[in-house]
């Protein structure tokens, strides 16, 4: 082991003032084999030392960098293949890419496999191919591994998800490859593919169908089934914020306490995610104003989304035109810019234009204002419904049923 790794977590069991065979019976791993990791004389297995460092090292990023550090060390070819898992999870493809090469060294076939496949993520990933020459590869990939196999279902169902976008034919592929990864060996690599199915699953719920309370619960469930299975305070936050997703329609003080929760968290462990920016400067604000908590906000400041809600409750029609006409052309023809304008002048053609473009951006939780605001206007669902067959082909189509 590296002397600085020992010496940080020297330090780290100092500071927790427990001696190691306290530690040992806490996180109940071997007095002997946690002594000798400690001091640096063997590699504990990925669980253990998963828990040694969540428990020494407070600060997730950090506690990250230890881990990619040590995992170096393994020799073996199962903790590695999580690894790989890790990496995608975190987001850090530098790392994937260090652990794809010390794979493909490996002895056997079937371990190298993993490295080929990963690859194909990566390649994409950087622009090195196509969606389609994506899939093409995914779905003629062949493998002896039965987790590679399992893995490669879901990853089809990735495709369907993010590169078709087809929300209903990614569902029944997740729930086509269900058996195959619930039916793995329990290893810590299934714990991450039963966590992402479940992730998966209810953001899927979610896209499929216009939401209700019975389908919100449903993805709610889902999500709190994948915070079970996450192994990572990163993946925590996430699915976290997904489940907070779920309030965003109906309690958005409650979604407003999980976002600010969630945030706070990565503020406090040093982790970047895409889009903080923007969770802060117009999700939590959006919440406040649609909870009519104007007395939290500085509405001069607010980004123009919140604003233009604050606007449209207010009944500020002057007003909220004269932000949309001096907004740029992709943020007025925003579907949540036009909701707020067809809401405040009841203009019934610009609900429906903003339901519309909900549905061709598979926003159905932002599909639910325009929607419930038609419905308070004298339309009813079988018509709105018949709205978007004239739209839709049939394809598209499968997603309201």
């Amino acid at each position: 082991m590296d002397l600085h790794i020992k010496t940080r977590l020297s330090k780290a069991l100092a500071d927790t003032s427990i001696t190691v065979t306290e530690l040992s019976k806490t996180l109940e791993i071997n007095r002997s084999t946690l002594n000798k990791f400690l001091n640096g004389e063997r590699v504990l297995g990925l669980e253990e030392l998963l828990k040694v460092l969540d428990f020494l090292i407070p600060i997730y990023s950090e506690r990250y960098n230890l881990l990619k550090a040590i995992s170096l060390e393994y020799k073996t070819i199962q903790p590695l293949k999580t690894m790989l898992e890790i990496a995608r999870l975190n987001r850090d493809p530098s790392f994937e890419k260090e652990i794809i090469s010390i794979i493909r060294k490996a002895s056997k076939q079937k371990d190298r496999e993993w490295a080929d496949f990963y690859e194909i993520f990566s390649n994409y990933r950087e622009g090195k191919v196509d969606g389609e020459q994506f899939y093409s590869e995914v779905i003629s990939f062949k493998t002896q591994s039965e987790e590679l196999q399992a893995y490669r279902q879901y990853t089809i169902a990735f495709y369907y998800l993010v590169i078709e976008m087809n929300p209903v034919k990614a569902k029944l592929q997740l729930e086509k490859c269900k058996d195959a990864i619930f039916n793995l060996p329990e290893t810590l690599l299934k714990k991450c593919f039963k966590y992402k199915w479940y992730d998966q699953m209810g953001t899927l719920v979610m896209k499929v169908g216009t939401p209700t309370e019975e389908t919100l619960e449903e993805a709610r469930n889902y999500f709190k089934k994948a915070l079970e299975h996450s192994i990572l305070d990163f993946t925590n936050y996430l699915t976290r914020y997904n489940i907070g997703t779920t309030y965003q329609y109906n309690q958005p003080m409650k979604f407003y306490e999980i976002l600010n929760d969630a945030l706070e968290f990565i503020k406090k462990h040093g982790i970047t995610i895409p889009h903080e920016g923007f969770y802060r400067s117009v999700f939590l604000p959006l919440c406040l104003v649609q909870a009519e908590e104007y007395d939290r906000v500085e509405i001069n400041s607010l980004h123009i989304l919140p604003k233009a809600l604050y606007y449209s409750q207010k009944g500020k029609i002057e007003e909220l035109q004269n932000l949309i006409e001096n907004a740029d052309k992709e943020v007025s023809e925003n579907s949540f810019i036009q909701y707020c304008l067809g809401s405040v002048k009841k203009d019934i053609p610009l609900l429906l234009k903003s339901f519309v473009q909900c549905i061709e951006e598979y926003d159905l939780l932002t599909a639910r204002y325009p929607m419930n605001e038609l419905l308070s206007m004298g339309f009813t669902q079988d018509m709105l419904e018949s709205i978007i067959q004239l739209k839709f082909n049939q394809g598209r189509l499968q997603m309201f049923h």
